[in-house]
């Protein structure tokens, strides 16, 4: 797993680089490798970190809410998981990175999959 740590005008740049002159106030945000996959967090997850894996409730429009399915000790776990899931109205499963610059001129930046989220939770946030 790579970890690179980019600013807002760079995950533009990677992602959608007519953006880039928009951006007023900028912020950090970290892009993840893993295996072929690229994702963006804002966090950069710890080792001891677990993965919440939360699915579309709602397979026949996409417009249900995102609910509990699993959690995953490995981002790749989690990842390789939904990618061998069907998405809603049982459609192929992807992958892929929203970025953009909201009205304030920051950057914002995530990754989602067809009816599928990952989430990271901290190690120090789980109740035993």
């Amino acid at each position: 797993m790579k970890i690179t740590k980019l600013t807002g005008n760079q995950v533009i740049k990677i992602f959608n680089p007519k953006l880039t002159d928009k951006i007023v106030e900028d912020k950090e945000f970290f892009l993840i490798e893993v295996n072929e996959f690229k994702l963006v967090f804002e966090e950069v997850p710890a080792e001891d970190d677990m993965y919440l894996i939360l699915r579309n409730n709602d397979f026949t429009s996409g417009s249900g809410p995102m609910v509990f399915h699993k959690i995953s000790k490995s981002l790749i776990g989690a990842i390789e998981y939904i990618m061998k899931q069907s998405g809603i109205f049982g459609s192929k499963q992807y992958i892929t990175t929203n970025v953009g610059v909201n009205i304030n001129g920051g950057p914002y930046a995530y990754t989602y999959f067809n009816s599928y989220d990952i989430k990271v939770i901290k190690s120090n946030d789980i109740i035993a």
